[in-house]
């Protein structure tokens, strides 16, 4: 049977061997967005094919790299676009509390295009900012939240999966802070969940901290409290 791809699938359109984000429909073709945001193209639904959770974060990350390298071919004055749909998408994945629990090759590829997510952001931001007068309050918390994510990026996760997913989660709460300046600055906190640095470095959860709930219907593996941040297991 021929997929039929849905509003918001990533897909491989394999004539370009391209991943992209299912956007729209117009007749026989399907518009599709790059994973890490950009010009549009058409795609016929034949030429597509569904991709798994790797190779869709494997995609980001790349596009991530390139973005941390430069793209050559920018200039000083351009900014690369920033697709906050992906990103919100993106951090969902170990924010949402209904989210699966990533597998450790997921999780490795979704902190490296948090980070990449970052990268992008911290400039855009800045630039937001100077925008707004010096006393502006938004302008303060603007700022301390880049202070915030720049201090994240630099951390390293722990060696254990409970680390390491905590980890994660820090830099998709920066991810979604920096966002909330650009979307709204108005509203947007100074830092995100209003944490500190220091609770950055010595908040990291043991393996004793995480527990798991199982019922008839699911598996779910939780931190700290049932009702806590929480991860469906796949049946």
């Amino acid at each position: 049977m021929q997929y039929a791809p849905a509003l918001g699938d990533t897909v491989e359109d394999i004539q370009r061997q391209t991943i992209g984000r299912v956007m729209g429909f117009v007749g026989p073709y399907v518009q599709l967005r790059p994973v890490d945001g950009g010009r549009e193209w058409d795609a016929r639904r034949e030429w597509l094919r569904p991709v798994s959770l790797t190779e869709a974060l494997s995609a980001g990350v790349a596009a991530a790299n390139a973005r941390s390298r430069g793209q050559a071919l920018m200039t000083a004055n351009t900014s690369l676009p920033v697709d906050t749909a992906t990103m919100h998408a993106t951090t969902a994945l170990v924010l949402d509390e209904k989210a699966e629990l990533p597998t450790a090759d997921e999780l490795n590829h979704l902190t490296l295009l948090y980070r990449g997510h970052l990268m992008l952001l911290i400039p855009e931001v800045e630039k937001a900012g100077l925008g707004l007068p010096e006393d502006d309050t938004a302008r303060r918390r603007a700022h301390a939240g880049v202070a915030e994510a720049r201090t994240r990026l630099n951390l390293e996760a722990g060696p254990t999966l409970p680390a390491q997913v905590a980890h994660a989660q820090r830099l998709a709460r920066s991810v979604v802070c920096l966002l909330g300046h650009l979307e709204n600055p108005e509203r947007a906190p100074d830092r995100p969940n209003h944490s500190s640095a220091k609770e950055d470095r010595v908040s990291q959860p043991t393996q004793t901290a995480f527990g798991m709930t199982v019922t008839d219907l699911n598996q779910t593996v939780w931190l700290g409290h049932p009702e806590g941040p929480r991860w469906r297991l796949p049946n």
